[in-house]
């Protein structure tokens, strides 16, 4: 499956019930990784840059999706970060299906959402990453995420 720029949305709303992967388009970095996971995705899946999609209808800031990917399930419950990542696997076939399975029990999670915010404090300096692949203003002081560790939970529906 190929990145679609512009997802088969009706002016950024997204039918309920659909799958969906938030990514930051304007990251070269994102953009490479949601594409890989876009191949691996079955077509029912929508996988798109947050810059496309009404973030309100979504219960979403532009400082929530900045940070981290977001996983919005068919409940319409979103999942920001390495859960974002699992749950998006799980929803392919085969081998990555059980690799998103792993990333979500612990103690492999406790581990995967420290490579997340790893990956996330360092993706400007990743291979494909542009300018804009910085999180500015999106981190504290020590750098890291000012987001609350852990999953958040909002419903679309």
């Amino acid at each position: 499956m190929e990145l679609d720029p512009t997802p088969p949305v009706r002016g950024g709303v997204v039918a309920s019930g659909t799958r969906l992967l938030i990514f930051d388009a304007d990251c070269g970095f994102c953009t490479a990784s949601a594409g890989w996971i876009a191949d691996r995705l079955p077509e029912t899946v929508v996988v798109a840059g947050w810059q496309t999609l009404d973030l309100e209808q979504l219960n979403l800031t532009v400082t929530e999706v900045s940070q981290a990917v977001h996983w919005i399930d068919r409940s319409g419950r979103s999942h920001r970060g390495h859960l974002a990542i699992g749950r998006a696997l799980m929803a392919s076939r085969g081998f990555w299906s059980a690799v998103g399975l792993l990333l979500l029990i612990p103690p492999i999670r406790w581990a995967a959402s420290v490579g997340y915010r790893l990956v996330a404090r360092f993706r400007h300096r990743l291979p494909g990453a542009t300018a804009s692949c910085g999180v500015s203003g999106a981190e504290t002081s020590s750098g890291a995420a000012s987001y609350p560790p852990g999953e958040r939970d909002t419903n679309i529906s």
